[in-house]
């Protein structure tokens, strides 16, 4: 009897320790939100000449599911993450929020439905051309602004001049910045999708449990009759 509890408490621990080592490896090879965010700066520009017929949109799904083990569910949906060049974007006991690329959006959640029982989906995108647009045309201009004081700069030859010039050109730089920033992340929600899952705990009938389930079923006939 001894001999079978020490088996027992010793694959236990085998396997709590090969649930955590499985974790930490799944964990590196998985993007942050600020790697994904890097990746993405480096094309924003290419999106905001875009052309005329081409339309940005920001996808997102929510899903509603129960799954039987809601710890292996999680370690599944790093996994999708991973596999679709994505990131875990926020994890709780309950709700776990992963980015995909847009490309497989579709694909994503095909996979993450096979995980449990989906009790409510909601798939949603939000066109954001037109801010992008806009965005485009108000950084352009403010560039040029910007350039043309700076040629005034290289000629202004008084104290007071200059003074008002830098003030000019720091206001400058500051809206610059704020408008490459809403462009980045806008190019970034536009081509990484947001997938959130609200988790439940699903019950898993025994023997017993159909059986009472049965009478209870029958029960409910006789007096609904």
């Amino acid at each position: 009897m001894k001999t079978t509890i020490a088996i027992f408490g010793f694959t236990l621990l085998f396997i709590a320790c090969a649930s955590h080592s499985a974790r930490e490896k799944l964990g590196a090879g998985i993007e942050s939100e600020k790697e994904a965010f890097e990746k993405t700066s480096e094309d924003s520009q290419k999106l905001v000449t875009f052309k005329e017929n081409e339309r940005i949109v920001i996808s997102s799904a929510t899903i509603k599911m129960e799954f039987l083990e809601p710890d292996s569910a999680q370690n599944q949906l790093m996994l999708i993450a991973q596999k679709y060049r994505g990131y875990i974007l926020s994890s709780e006991k309950s709700k776990t929020s992963i980015r995909v690329l847009a490309s497989h959006f579709r694909d994503a959640i095909l996979e993450i439905e096979q995980l449990g029982k989906v009790k409510d989906k909601n798939v949603s995108g939000e066109d954001v051309t037109e801010e992008f647009r806009d965005l485009g045309i108000r950084l352009d201009s403010a560039e040029k602004t910007r350039k043309r004081y700076l040629e005034l700069l290289s000629k202004a030859d008084k104290i007071d001049e200059i003074l008002k010039i830098e003030k000019e050109l720091e206001r400058l730089n500051g809206e610059i910045d704020l408008l490459q920033g809403k462009i980045k992340r806008l190019s970034h929600l536009a081509q990484y999708a947001t997938i959130t899952i609200e988790a439940g705990k699903g019950v898993k009938k025994g023997v017993l449990g159909y059986v009472f389930y049965a009478a209870y079923a029958g029960v409910k006939w006789l007096f609904v009759r």
